[in-house]
């Protein structure tokens, strides 16, 4: 008598970029270490099974999450500068913007890539290489900007584009750093201020 085939259980059906934002969430909060795959399959209200069939093991997936994190928390200041026509202007939204994300009530203090994720690239060459890409995306996008300004005639000819992208995004991962220990809004707002004011003295900016 012929067996009837042994039917498989049904895969596990959820909606991927759900789960992989609470995963960000976890891992924002907890850290890659101390974030255990029990913290994980909660998070993401999914079993164990299920998160090794998506996602492979629980570094792939902090991989991802570091990925989700820059497409969407991680994009918002660069999608606020990009509005304003002025160099003044963008910066001064760009630096508004990442105080914002690092301070929102609703999610963890500090930024997944600048307070969570460089404790594990010291020991992890795949996680290091992961966030020199992302970080170096953003040099690219800013320095860029700054060159423009200056094609523009918005700063001074001698202006290194270069560096002045190297100090904005220096002090946003300052901001997460503080923002992680408690600082609060006003007090990064007041480096912002200083920041501005030394990268666009009125004598310099040209109309």
């Amino acid at each position: 008598m012929k067996k009837t085939p042994r039917r498989r259980g049904r895969p596990a059906s959820f909606d991927r970029s759900k789960v992989l934002d609470n995963a960000v969430l976890a891992f924002w909060c907890r850290g890659y270490e101390g974030t255990s795959l029990d913290d994980l399959t909660r998070a993401m209200g999914i079993n164990r099974p299920s998160l090794y069939a998506a996602f492979s093991c629980k570094k792939t997936l902090f991989l991802e999450a570091i990925e989700r994190y820059a497409a969407t928390y991680g994009c918002q200041p660069m999608a606020a500068m990009s509005p304003h026509e002025d160099i003044a202007e963008a910066c001064a939204a760009f630096l508004e913007a990442s105080i914002d994300c690092v301070t929102a009530s609703d999610r963890p203090r500090g930024c997944l890539i600048a307070t969570v994720a460089v404790e594990s690239a010291a020991q992890d060459e795949e996680i290091r290489q992961k966030l020199a890409a992302i970080l170096s995306r953003s040099e690219k996008v800013m320095t860029e900007r700054f060159r423009r300004a200056i094609e523009e005639k918005q700063l001074p000819p001698q202006t290194d584009p270069a560096a002045c992208a190297g100090i904005v995004l220096a002090m946003t991962h300052s901001f997460a750093v503080r923002a992680r220990i408690g600082e609060e809004p006003g007090q990064l707002r007041q480096s912002a201020d200083g920041l501005l004011k030394i990268l666009f003295p009125a004598s310099d900016r040209k109309k």
